[in-house]
């Protein structure tokens, strides 16, 4: 308890710290940030963050992918925020592995370096040597942080409520889905055996391109919270370090085989920075961190898919409906300003004539935050999409600076299309498609005949919902239930009035009662206006709650 109440304080006290400092856009106009003149820096906001623990850093982490939210001072600097911690000691270290393989680390590996070769706010890394002599990274989970982030999602669960609950800025940015979303992430992030599939996964794409590689889990050796895996030695990405030729082979690959898993398969690896790409000694690249993983349904990679072909094409019109259908249009959206807005964004994009711009990242970011400003709520995917496409950037950057990305890009997304739609038409996607119709054609006359049924006997009812269900009847009802107990409490002033002209010092009887009637009477509106009122406003939140 006395902890929980310590972290209650260190988390308040870091919100009241940066309350006023234009961290997160204004929901009315989200261009806004009005910082206070003496707000710390969006540097040691980031430090501020990181001192939280791995919860916060991760929730860190998500907001540096919604520039609809984040100041673009703040955004940057956590876009740069490093999890770096302090190392787990020697002994926790084996003392898990024992406990998770069931054998001493001695008995597992023919050799284990103590000495991480990195360390993270969720786990760290160790180089080591299988029986057989294969070289491995032995990748173990930080003791005891499962209960840490699940004490620290409560709490931020918590806190999204009240938001959602009292706060018009919560309301609209759906604070508590938000974070529920982010708990799902850090579950499947602090589950290895998870991570292990996302390896399997994006070797299977990258087998396709014999230039790059992924290492390989060891899963008789991995569990929930060990994950080994092989040793990759090589450098990380840096400019200059690839030869001419060699860096557009590798950022060609690269290109292509991301394309192909986030629109083939619908998975996002959505940290492909430099930090997280070598390489490899053997002249191949190598993506060694799979934990942060994010899916996408086939309905939402076929629209992502047609706005950045229509974006190609200068289609601004269908990008700005393609967006639509896919944000949640908020009471106050601004539809003219919207089009209007992204129809400049995508003929700014279409225009550049330097084919080696790379701006498909910045270009969906830029129409995320255009919705937000015009009352669009943007959906989740093309901010993480646009988040992960900025990160390629820079890898891409570093390893061929003179890429020719528009032209990659348009032959690759032109060719997933033509696959995505053979697929469809093949044997399995036809007879799907002719369930479909048999089902619809087979409902059909059942459903015209209950409806002739219910015509003929003079049953038809139409429901409109705006006039039986609105705000609009549950305002006027509190409003009637107001002005009767105003109503009443005048006459019951007027009548004690009126009682005492005559100075008299005993009231009649009559009066009396009927005084104390209307007294009654009086207190049981004002007990009954305060139940319809709650059970309204009740309502209301309920309804609301199932429309979003």
């Amino acid at each position: 308890m006395l902890a929980s109440t310590r972290r209650y304080r260190q988390i308040a006290s870091f919100v009241l710290k940066y309350r006023r400092a234009g961290v997160l856009r204004s929901p009315t106009d989200p261009m806004a940030t009005a910082p206070e003149r003496d707000a710390a820096s969006p540097e040691q906001f980031a430090r501020d963050i990181e001192s939280l623990g791995p919860a916060f850093i991760k929730l860190a982490q998500a907001l540096s992918t919604r520039p609809d939210l984040v100041a673009p001072p703040y955004l940057v600097a956590l876009q740069r925020m490093q999890d770096a911690v302090v190392e787990v000691p020697k002994h926790s270290i084996a003392a898990l592995i024992e406990q998770e393989l069931g054998a001493p680390v001695s008995t597992l590996y023919a050799d284990f370096d103590e000495n991480p070769l990195a360390a993270g706010s969720l786990a760290q890394v160790h180089a080591a040597h299988l029986l057989d002599g294969s070289r491995v990274a032995v990748k173990v989970q930080r003791p005891g942080i499962e209960a840490d982030v699940a004490s620290d999602l409560d709490l931020l669960a918590r806190v999204a409520r009240l938001a959602e609950g009292y706060t018009d800025a919560g309301r609209r940015l759906g604070i508590e889905d938000w974070v529920a979303a982010l708990r799902d992430a850090l579950a499947e992030e602090l589950d290895f055996l998870a991570e292990a599939d996302n390896l399997d996964a994006l070797g299977r794409v990258f087998a396709l391109y014999p230039s790059l590689t992924v290492p390989k889990p060891h899963r008789g050796l991995s569990t929930r919270r060990v994950l080994t895996m092989d040793l990759i030695s090589g450098r990380k990405v840096a400019p200059g370090m690839a030869g001419a030729d060699q860096g557009r082979v590798l950022g060609e690959a690269l290109m292509r085989a991301y394309l192909d898993q986030v629109f083939a398969q619908g998975r996002v690896h959505a940290d492909p920075h430099p930090g997280n790409v070598l390489i490899a000694d053997d002249g191949r690249l190598a993506v060694i961190d799979a934990g942060m993983i994010t899916y996408l349904s086939r309905t939402a990679r076929v629209t992502l898919l047609r706005i950045m072909l229509h974006a190609i094409n200068s289609d601004g019109d269908i990008v700005a409906d393609l967006c639509e259908s896919m944000g949640r249009r908020l009471p106050d959206y601004d539809r003219q300003r919207y089009r209007r807005a992204v129809r400049s964004l995508v003929g700014r994009y279409a225009a550049r004539g330097d084919d080696r711009a790379f701006a498909e990242g910045s270009l969906l970011l830029d129409l995320t935050s255009r919705g937000a400003e015009c009352g669009l709520q943007p959906p989740p995917e093309l901010s993480v999409l646009g988040k992960t496409l900025i990160n390629l950037e820079a890898t891409l950057c570093a390893l061929d600076p003179s890429l020719p990305t528009r032209r990659i890009v348009e032959d690759q997304l032109e060719s997933l299309l033509m696959k995505q739609v053979s697929d469809h038409a093949s044997k399995t996607g036809v007879a799907a498609l002719a369930l479909d119709v048999y089902a619809l054609s087979h409902g059909v006359p059942s459903k015209l005949s209950r409806f002739v049924d219910t015509l003929a006997d003079n049953d038809l009812r139409i429901r409109v919902d705006g006039l039986e269900e609105s705000h609009l009847i549950e305002n006027l009802q509190k409003i009637a239930n107001r002005i009767s107990i105003g109503l009443i409490s005048s006459a019951l002033i007027v009548g004690a009035a009126l009682l005492t002209r005559n100075g008299a010092d005993d009231l009649p009887t009559w009066a009396a009662i009927l005084f104390g009637l209307a007294a009654l009477l009086g207190l049981a509106l004002i007990v009954n206006a305060w139940r319809v009122d709650r059970v309204a406003t009740r309502k209301g939140t309920i309804r609301r709650a199932g429309h979003s």
